[in-house]
């Protein structure tokens, strides 16, 4: 979706449909490993007919307090891992990833979701640096506030009964 095509705030933002939540829930497992090896560069960019979806895990104590997608993208997720103390101590046991992967959060937010409003007043959605279609910015979220992750609710997808 380009970004002159963004919903006016009168109209509803779209939510995940069920392949892209499918998708977004196949990966909450690779990725508990990866977050953990190298937090910042563990994203996922998937390409799906029409649409593309930028996947990107947060673990609070490891990863930064914020998270930012291509202002590119039809669709960004993010994947909420327990807190995670620093250092980690490798190696991580299996059963110890199959918990963080188990009591995962997932959120999947449509571009049109992102404002430079927000931006300007702070808010949760931020669309950042955007300068016109040729250079869209990016999608920003400070995950630093508790009313944040309040924010983020709305746009949670199940992750258990994802396999057809």
């Amino acid at each position: 979706m380009a970004h002159t095509d963004r919903l006016h705030d009168t109209q509803k933002t779209p939510t995940a449909p069920d392949h892209l939540a499918r998708e977004v829930a196949r990966l909450v497992a690779p990725l508990a490993q990866a977050s953990l090896i190298s937090p910042e560069d563990a994203e996922v960019t998937l390409d799906l007919h029409l649409e593309q979806i930028g996947i990107l895990p947060f673990r609070p104590g490891l990863t930064p307090d914020y998270r930012a997608w291509a202002g590119s993208l039809t669709w960004a997720a993010l994947i909420l891992y327990p807190r995670t103390p620093y250092p980690v101590h490798f190696p991580v046991a299996e059963e110890n990833l199959a918990r963080d992967a188990a009591n995962a959060k997932a959120y999947v937010f449509h571009a049109s979701l992102f404002t430079i409003q927000a931006w300007h007043d702070r808010g949760t959605f931020q669309l950042v640096d955007h300068n016109g279609p040729d250079d869209p910015g990016v999608f920003w979220i400070n995950l630093a506030g508790t009313s944040v992750r309040e924010d983020l609710e709305p746009y949670r997808i199940a992750l258990t009964d994802m396999t057809s």
